[in-house]
Order: structure tokens, then C-alpha cells, then sequence
């Protein structure tokens, strides 16, 4: 947005709360907040300038690991908690639970009532940026390996993101949730 190098210092002081600390002690001039916290921001009168949603398309932020070989030895304890993980994807996208939703955010963020409805619909229903049905978005993964190239932590050319995504496991667990 107009901004070049030597505009601005960047700065490390840890995840959401540590941002939001420095940039009510004034110590910083802007960060990245996630929710239900930029809404107190908001709420408090500072701006948003963005959100990350706008500048990144696509980006795999919450994923599941493990280790190829382990996988194989435990490939039923695979299954059955990914088994969990399209339940409860597809619960989250149940209309009929989003009241129960926001009860179980709130109460497990201790977050008010208000914010914890606030972000579900901003996440949930506005966004979409949980996964639906337990998918791995591959141009996410894709993103991702970039960003770690960009600062050398991968070494170009960059293979598929498959060579890092087995969905065998997951389309075993949609079967038994049929």
C-alpha cells in the first residue's frame, strides 16, 4: 500500500497479547491483532488498516503433523482422531450449533459473550477460514512454503506441497463419518 523498506521497523514481541500491550503502551504504531482481540481494539478507538484475509489469499493456518513412519505403526489412532476433526468441522458449519459455538468459545477463550460472537461470525461465517470438512488447502501449504523460502528456511525450486500432505488418512476418516 504505498509503503517501502526503511518506512517502517519491524519488530518482535511475541503473539496477540504482547501486540496488543505494545500497541496500547504506544510502543508500537501497529500489528497484526487476531480476533476476539481487535474488536476490543476497536472497540477502544484504534483503526483497523487491514486485514490479513485481503493481502493473503489463501494460507493453511491450522494443520495437523505427524510423522510418516509413526503414522503408518499408528494409522487406526490417525484415522480415528481425524475422524473427530471432520465431526467437528462439520459441526462448527451447522447453523443449528452456532449458539452452542459461541458458548464453548466464549467459555473457552474467557472471552465475553459479545466478542466470542463477534469473531465466530467474523471467522466462521464472514471469513470461512476454518476448515470444512478436515482439507488441507494446498495452495495454503503452498503459501506457506514461500514465505519459508522468501526467508531461506527452504531452498528453491520448491517441491508440491503434496510431498508434504497425505490425505489417505483423512478420506479414510470421511468414511467413516458418512
Amino acid at each position: 500500500n504505498g509503503l517501502h523498506d526503511g518506512d517502517y521497523d519491524m519488530q518482535v514481541v511475541g503473539g496477540t497479547p504482547n501486540r496488543v500491550a505494545a500497541l496500547q503502551a504506544g510502543v508500537a504504531k501497529g500489528a497484526m491483532i487476531a480476533a476476539p482481540a481487535f474488536f476490543s481494539l476497536l472497540d477502544q478507538g484504534m483503526r483497523l488498516l487491514g486485514l490479513s484475509a485481503d493481502y493473503v489469499g489463501e494460507w493453511a493456518f491450522s494443520n495437523h503433523y505427524v510423522r510418516r513412519d509413526w503414522a503408518e505403526r499408528n494409522r487406526d489412532t490417525v484415522v480415528r482422531y481425524l475422524t473427530a476433526i471432520v465431526k467437528a468441522d462439520r459441526w462448527i458449519y451447522d447453523p443449528a450449533n452456532k449458539e452452542e459455538g459461541i458458548r464453548i468459545l466464549a467459555e473457552a477463550t474467557r472471552t465475553q459473550p459479545e466478542m466470542a460472537r463477534r469473531t465466530w461470525e467474523f471467522a466462521i461465517e464472514q471469513l470461512g477460514s476454518h476448515a470444512r470438512d478436515g482439507e488441507v488447502s494446498l495452495a495454503g501449504v503452498a503459501a506457506i512454503m514461500e514465505q519459508l523460502a522468501d526467508i531461506g528456511e527452504l531452498a528453491r525450486p520448491l517441491p508440491p506441497p503434496e510431498r508434504y500432505v497425505d490425505v489417505r488418512y483423512l478420506e479414510e476418516a470421511r468414511q467413516r463419518v458418512r
